[in-house]
């Protein structure tokens, strides 16, 4: 397989007004330099250089080199709410003098055009003072039905892209970018190639005698459940190697190296629409979260499920595989801070190194190392200050069997010392990002737990809502009332396959009500299997209950209760001895435009809109049919008044 010099990117990830960082996936080794400019306003005026850079590229396969440049204001700051932008220039080392530019590399005209506008190189822009308008999403399965609502992030950067008092100046992906469990079976042979001809090798899975490249097209379901116990119920294509894991990110953000004859036709039009995904990615600062797909489904649903897996030599290996493909494409760039250069050798010694040479001992200690790595939570550098807290690896167990808590105390610990450490103060404004929804749709949660099976047949909902272990819940909430103690706070959300916005208020009787807003946009590219039912439960619901109220208690004992009123004007309460230690209030926010149920089903992207204050809240789902772009909109006052 012939590879191109850029095999994906750039990518611009974390930026603020200290530094840029720029991240870009190669086949062959490069000193990488970066610059940035300010565009002026007058299109005939000369760009103005205000920050440098440049970064040494990281191997991780025969022909995988990953890079992410930190771009330096010359002076001071970076200037804010003007706009800015990039270029790269790829060198064979540090005193070439002239590389390859983005120009050299085709990426400013003809089809693989990264730029908008008239303007001549990709572009972003640092918010201060200007209104706050961000997009955010979830699940993108390549394979997935319907139209891949990623690319309505190219249309709308396209729209504003000088116009900064509308143009998004960051993008949240919240969860499941790639589906390494749910693998499209015309993909396939296609990742396997692609990821032995960019690690040079054909890797072995500790546990698995066979030759797994040569096992036939699903075939791996049986494989991966007797093997590495692993639990996806749609596993029969399950990427293993870390070179399938990385090849598959390839893929989802590049059209370079797809098949040129694909059978199925919603692959086809997913690959034919990627570059507008591709030039999205690279002009608005993008942050990422993995949720369970990134790695195997149902993963550390259960203290059980996390031993057994553990304790398989295949199941450590695969998704240790899967964990560094997800640092080295999205992980780093979020806060490459968090990672030191013990961290990325630890990788490099497994992956690039020598495999006559210490090979096991390198094997172990990056299985460790990802297995056994502290958080992968961080704080984004925007206003408000904003979170995204990895729900997957900080778990607690109550019972071995039964699903855990989202966040254990220690995490919530070291949540906070993160807060703190980003200059956090209690009574400001906080966002935090979940890949599942804090405040979920819980008429259909509970629905679908409940009779999911009948409804659509092999599908089985999860059980890894924090509604599925209500004292995480209580517990997550609790810590935010009573010691980081918000202002007001907002979650976005995504994991659920359908998309909606709750407004509602937590009052913890020893402190101050906390008003509470929740965002979620899902799926990108994976229309719900149960559209019809949700948008019909939508309305039930709706018309049911409107707005709810819960009182609840504290786990104490056998004192673990919730309790809702009014259903239907009846109160629906067993009220124990004492006084309940919380209410909360909630509401499903209508919509208006394309749709005007709380809930919707079809591929989304949502595009949101904070006043200063975060009090005002607009909600704008963006929904692609073929050529066209709806929107339906929530317009929200998160203002604590009920």
């Amino acid at each position: 397989m012939n590879l191109r010099t850029v095999l994906a990117g750039p990518i611009l990830r974390r930026a603020e007004r200290g530094g840029v960082y720029i991240w870009l996936a190669t086949s062959r080794p490069f000193y990488v330099k970066g610059e940035v400019f300010r565009v002026p306003r007058d299109s005939k005026q000369r760009l103005e250089k205000v920050g440098s850079g440049s970064a040494q590229s990281l191997q991780l396969g025969e022909q995988l080199f990953i890079t992410l440049v930190r771009v330096a204001p010359m002076s001071g700051l970076f200037p804010a709410d003007v706009l800015l932008a990039y270029d790269l220039e790829l060198c064979h080392h540090a005193a070439e003098r002239y590389g390859l530019r983005l120009h050299d590399l085709g990426l400013l005209h003809g089809p693989d055009r990264l730029t908008y506008d008239d303007l001549p190189l990709p572009s972003f822009f640092l918010r201060e003072t200007l209104p706050y308008n961000f997009l955010h999403g979830s699940c993108r399965k390549l394979h997935g039905d319907g139209d891949d609502s990623l690319t309505v992030a190219d249309d709308t950067l396209a729209l504003t892209a000088r116009d900064l008092s509308r143009r998004p100046s960051a993008m949240f992906l919240t969860g499941d970018q790639i589906y390494a469990d749910d693998v499209a079976a015309d993909l396939l042979p296609c990742l396997t190639e692609l990821g032995m001809t960019i690690t040079g090798r054909e890797e072995s899975i500790p546990g698995i005698d066979v030759p797994w490249q040569d096992i036939p097209v699903g075939g791996r379901g049986e494989l991966v459940r007797e093997k590495a116990h692993f639990t996806s119920s749609k596993a029969d294509q399950h990427l293993m190697s870390f070179g399938e894991y990385a090849a598959m990110y390839l893929l989802a953000w590049s059209p370079d190296h797809w098949p040129a004859k694909l059978p199925s036709r919603d692959l086809r039009h997913t690959r034919d629409r990627l570059m507008a995904v591709r030039r999205a990615l690279a002009n608005i600062p993008t942050y990422m979260l993995f949720d369970d797909h990134e790695i195997t489904d149902d993963w550390n649903l259960s203290g059980q499920w996390r031993d057994d897996v553990f304790e398989s030599p295949a199941g450590r290996r695969i998704i240790a595989n899967g964990l560094a493909a997800y640092w080295a494409f999205q992980g780093w760039g979020n806060d490459p801070s968090r990672y030191d250069a013990s961290f990325i050798r630890t990788l490099q010694d497994h992956l690039a190194g020598d495999p006559d040479r210490n090979a096991d001992r390198a094997a172990d200690q990056f299985e460790k190392q990802l297995w056994l790595w502290p958080d992968w939570s961080y704080a984004i550098p925007v206003t408000p200050l904003t979170l995204a807290i990895d729900t997957r690896t900080q778990r607690q167990y109550d019972t071995m069997h039964d699903p855990g808590r989202l966040l254990s105390e220690h995490a919530l610990v070291r949540l906070q010392e993160l807060a703190l450490q980003s200059g956090y103060l209690p009574g400001d404004p906080l966002t935090i990002i979940s890949p599942t929804p804090v405040f979920g749709y819980e008429e259909i949660e509970t629905y679908l737990q409940d009779n999911g099976r009948a409804l659509v047949g092999p599908y089985v909902p999860d059980a890894e809502a924090w509604h599925s272990n209500p004292d995480g819940w209580v517990a997550l909430m609790s810590w935010l009332a009573g010691v980081l103690a918000p202002s007001r706070v907002l979650f976005l959300s995504g994991d659920v396959h359908y998309a909606f916005s709750v407004r509602a208020l937590y009052h913890e009787y020893a402190h101050p009500p906390l008003p509470v807003v929740q965002l979620t946009s899902s799926a990108l590219k994976n229309s719900s299997e149960f559209k019809k039912i949700i948008e019909l439960s939508s309305r039930v619901a709706k018309f049911l209950t409107g707005t709810s109220r819960r009182v609840g208690w504290k786990p104490d004992g056998d004192r673990e209760m919730f309790a809702r009123f009014p259903i239907l004007g009846a109160l629906a309460e067993l009220l124990p001895d004492l006084p309940p230690d919380f209410e909360v209030w909630r509401e499903y926010v209508p919509t208006l435009g394309y749709s005007t149920t709380p809930i919707q089903g079809a591929n989304n992207l949502g595009l949101v809109q904070l006043s200063p204050d975060g009090r005002e809240i607009e909600h704008r789902l963006l929904i692609r049919k073929g050529e066209e772009v709806f929107v339906t909109t929530a317009l929200i006052e998160n203002d604590g008044k009920w």
